[in-house]
């Protein structure tokens, strides 16, 4: 097989993917169908004399499943974490706006001071696409 067959293939099986399903929503989507065709993958690889056309067709597969999440969901650098805590309403991921605040309170014991130091910890959760972030304040 050349390198050009092999790119058609591939080509062929990201046209056929596209047909049957729609975009990724999430990175963790992706790997799910991509673990998905890697053990479609070894089921042909376990075979006592395993099928050179099914093996062919199932890395097509998996070449394309990554193909579709490069062009889908790497299009864009999400911004940096630095920027977690200038606006907690606003996910720094993927600019959603509904985010969820959860107060956590924690205690701890610092040996230095010899006291129980109380921290308020809030949790923000995006619920676009899951993103979670701290901020904490010693009280």
């Amino acid at each position: 097989m050349t390198e050009s067959d092999a790119f058609e293939l591939i080509n062929g099986a990201l046209n056929n993917k596209a047909l049957k399903h729609p975009d990724f929503h999430s990175h963790h989507e992706a790997y799910g169908v991509l673990c998905e065709e890697v053990d479609e993958y070894f089921e042909h690889v376990r075979e006592r004399k395993p099928s050179m056309a099914g093996c062919r067709e199932e890395l097509a597969d998996v070449a394309a499943v990554c193909m579709k999440a490069l062009m889908q969901l790497c299009v864009t650098e999400p911004e940096e974490p630095a920027s977690v805590g200038i606006n907690n309403n606003v996910c720094p991921i993927c600019g959603c706006k509904d985010v969820i605040h959860s107060e956590l309170h924690v205690s701890m014991w610092d040996k230095v001071r010899a006291r129980y130091l109380l921290h308020s910890e809030v949790e923000h959760t995006c619920s676009r696409c899951g993103f979670c972030w701290i901020d904490a304040s010693e009280k």
